[in-house]
């Protein structure tokens, strides 16, 4: 009986230590079971979000080249727009000095035109001279075949000395004389008039074609001045364009 009862007794203190250790084990496996099922889930879930944070980066990286392209296309835009305006002051420049020209030119035309007419108005008066002295120079050569026509006793009877006679031949040859060098200076001078007449003709051709050559030009000026301005309205366009896609690609960061 006291046998029995020891191995009772040493079987009770055994299953006594025994249980708790069992419980212990247990207890700890379910922990590890449920803490890596956790874990399992936690890493998972993890991983999910660190793709979308990267697809987030990935969006923001492109959405941030997308800025430089724009920002890029706008300073472009704007130093075009600059080179435009500064060329489109050139051409207004250049228009403005073309008008100068021509109205300069007119204006010579004009100059040209009025020495023409005065030319013409002189070359007239020298006409009229040469024909007065022409008229006087045959008055007088027709008065001096007269005096040499004249008899012996016609000019006795017509002057009261010979030597008054002789003294009228050489009056009327020397206005015969005065007579010829003004004809043929008046004939000189009306040569020069007509070279001058000519030159200024020349000169007014001249000053025409110029003038035709400045319209001309001012018109392709002109034509020049309003390709440049369409340029300048589509890039303008195109710049405001490009701050709207600038300013979209911001908004969506």
């Amino acid at each position: 009986m006291k046998e029995q009862n020891k191995i009772s007794n040493g079987v009770n203190r055994i299953i006594k230590i025994i249980i708790p250790i069992l419980l212990f084990v247990l207890f700890f496996n379910i922990s590890n079971f449920s803490y890596g099922q956790n874990e399992a889930g936690d890493s998972e879930e993890i991983r999910e979000i660190n793709k979308q944070i990267e697809a987030q980066r990935a969006r923001i990286r492109k959405m941030q080249d997308q800025q430089v392209v724009y920002e890029s296309l706008i300073r472009q835009k704007q130093n075009e727009k600059a080179n435009l305006n500064n060329q489109l002051a050139i051409l207004e420049n250049r228009l403005a000095k073309a008008e100068l020209d021509i109205e300069g030119v007119n204006i010579e035309i004009s100059r040209t035109n009025l020495e023409i007419k005065k030319i013409n108005l002189e070359i007239a008066d020298k006409d009229a001279q040469i024909k007065q002295q022409k008229e006087h120079l045959t008055n007088v050569l027709r008065l001096m075949q007269k005096q040499d026509a004249s008899s012996v006793l016609e000019i006795l009877l017509l002057n009261s000395s010979f030597t008054e006679f002789m003294n009228q031949l050489k009056y009327l040859e020397d206005i015969n004389g005065e007579i010829g060098k003004s004809l043929e200076a008046l004939k000189e001078f009306r040569q020069q008039l007509a070279k001058q007449q000519s030159s200024l003709a020349d000169k007014n051709k001249e000053l025409n074609k110029l003038k035709e050559q400045l319209q001309n030009k001012k018109v392709a000026l002109i034509g020049e001045q309003e390709n440049k301005s369409f340029i300048l309205d589509q890039t303008k366009s195109s710049e405001k364009e490009y701050q709207k896609l600038l300013k979209q690609a911001k908004a969506e960061q």
